[in-house]
């Protein structure tokens, strides 16, 4: 199994999830029993993508800005029952979701989710990807304790248990009569609202005064995620004037005690994505 966006692999795929609909609609008319069924919405389709997170972020294609403006080809390969070849291709793609998922004892994990529009959605439109030479295996790295480093403005600590930074981006269609089987026009629905939760082991923590987190000021937060074993980077994640929106503890007799910070930033250029990543 083999998926390529643009001319970029995607590393350590571990499922794929591909779909396409053709949406109908029923039209009942009076004095007749039977309804007939027309086209209802624009041709669609959708490719949802679990992966192990790679060394580094260079190897991820959504670090890139050209996967947020503008449409992207990409085409998922796989072999049948029999041994043959198969793919499932889109063209003019959009990445409608991002999650980067990290916690101790367990390999990170990226999702993401693309949809696309128009007649070139399925085994049509492209019939094979040769953008990509070399070997295209790669085993993800595993994330063992204090090799996940949060950085405030006034400190730092690698006692993060978990984090997971998160985007959806709505885009909307742009309908044109008589243009249902062709690619539509799309435009984006701003703000994007980036999410991101971190879990911490803390010796002791006081809550906030719930009106406090009305007028705190936004932070600039850094994530790095360290190679559990040699210790060299994998991720690295800019999140700033991200602002804090939630806070809980949590304290048992035979557990650690820990706190979990929910932060939320809000983005109003596709293009600033990039940035974070």
């Amino acid at each position: 199994n083999f998926v390529y966006l643009n001319e970029d692999v995607l590393y350590d795929v571990q499922s794929v999830n591909a779909s396409l609909s053709a949406p109908r609609a029923n039209i009942n008319v009076a004095g007749m029993t039977a309804s007939a069924s027309v086209p209802d919405g624009f041709l669609q389709g959708s490719l949802s993508i679990e992966r192990s997170a790679v060394t580094l972020s260079g190897n991820d294609p959504f670090t890139k800005p050209e996967f947020y403006a503008n449409g992207f080809s990409g085409i998922w390969e796989y072999l049948n029952a029999t041994g043959a070849e198969n793919y499932f291709a889109i063209t003019s793609g959009y990445l409608s979701s991002y999650t980067f998922n990290a916690s101790v004892g367990n390999v990170p994990t990226i999702s993401n989710e693309i949809i696309a529009f128009g007649n070139k959605i399925g085994q049509t439109g492209v019939s094979s990807f040769d953008g990509q030479t070399g070997d295209v295996y790669f085993t993800g790295a595993y994330a063992f304790p204090k090799q996940m480093t949060l950085t405030f403005p006034d400190g730092a600590t690698d006692a993060v248990q978990s984090f997971d930074l998160s985007f959806n981006i709505n885009r909307q269609i742009k309908p044109r009569l008589g243009q249902m089987k062709a690619i539509p026009e799309t435009f984006i629905s701003y703000p994007i609202e980036v999410n991101l939760g971190i879990n911490l082991l803390v010796d002791e923590y006081s809550a906030p005064a719930v009106e406090s987190l009305l007028c705190r000021p936004t932070q600039d937060i850094s994530l790095e995620l360290l190679e559990g074993c040699a210790g060299t980077p994998i991720r690295n994640f800019n999140f700033t004037s991200g602002r804090l929106i939630s806070v809980s503890s949590q304290e048992a007799v035979k557990d650690l005690n820990t706190a979990t910070l929910n932060y939320v930033k809000l983005i109003n250029d596709v293009n600033d994505i990039g940035t974070i990543l």
